[in-house]
């Protein structure tokens, strides 16, 4: 693994927390978000049954949510990750803490798998899922 890579994975990702804030007065930055993902890339959210989902079936649920009320303010925090490289591919944990609608926290883990493509990095694929009393978040500091 090389440093430039694992600054340049981490930059990604801390992009991608960066886009996902918004609440009354600040917009998410969805052109920020999706420069993050290789085109084809997958997310998996934490629900069951598992169903993949692509990045504007993604911005568009979330945009649903911002115009019906339901989540007027969000934010993610990165808590911790660890990244491995092996050339041109890379797999990377991020622990997160998420504030809904200012009151409402909860933690968990994402998973990025991760393609350089044309010297950039690029999700390729990012499944998620939270923390509960049965399954408690890794230490990654």
């Amino acid at each position: 693994m090389t440093t430039d890579s694992q600054s340049d994975i981490l930059a990604v990702i801390r992009s991608l927390y960066e886009a996902l804030d918004w609440d009354a007065d600040k917009t998410p930055d969805w052109d920020s978000f999706k420069a993050c993902f290789h085109e084809t890339a997958r997310l998996y959210p934490s629900a069951r049954p598992l169903e993949a989902v692509d990045i504007e079936t993604f911005v568009e649920r979330m945009d649903a949510q911002r115009a019906n009320g339901n989540l007027a303010a969000f934010s993610e925090t990165m808590l911790g990750e660890q990244i491995q490289v092996f050339g041109n591919v890379a797999v990377a944990f991020s622990a997160y803490e998420t504030l809904m609608n200012h009151k409402t926290r909860s933690r968990g883990l994402n998973a990025f798998h991760m393609a350089r493509d044309g010297g950039e990095w690029k999700v390729i694929s990012l499944a998620w899922d939270n923390e509960g009393e049965d399954q408690p978040l890794p230490d990654l500091s």
